[in-house]
């Protein structure tokens, strides 16, 4: 049996302005409003998978995080428009090495597997 991943909730202060940042920032397609009361905005983000934002007073630090595959152009025009817009980044990180090193050799064997 395969799984695909249908949808998450993400809690987030402002709906509109959460919504915005995805759409006009990141390029999503907002896909209108659902659950009971329309309670969750929808951001479309492939063809089976959405990321419905739900309002909400408390949002959990990195008990939450979402992972997206991108392909690399994707990856550094979504990193430099959260660069611009002025979200602090978690540098952490990228600081001591402790993700981005997996990550590249990922992308690397990634890229090398599909021709690129």
């Amino acid at each position: 049996m395969t799984a695909v991943l249908d949808h998450t909730i993400a809690p987030v202060r402002d709906q509109d302005e959460s919504g915005d940042f995805y759409t006009n920032v990141l390029g999503f397609k907002y896909d209108g409003r659902t659950g009971m009361d329309d309670v969750f905005a929808v951001i479309r983000l492939n063809d089976s998978s959405t990321l419905d934002l739900w309002r909400s007073d408390e949002i959990p630090g990195l008990s939450h995080h979402y992972g997206l595959a991108l392909d690399r152009a994707h990856f550094d025009r979504f990193f430099q428009a959260i660069t611009d817009s002025g979200i602090p980044l978690w540098r952490r990180a990228q600081r001591s090495g402790q993700h981005t090193r997996p990550r590249r050799q990922r992308w690397r064997q990634r890229r090398n597997s599909v021709g690129l």
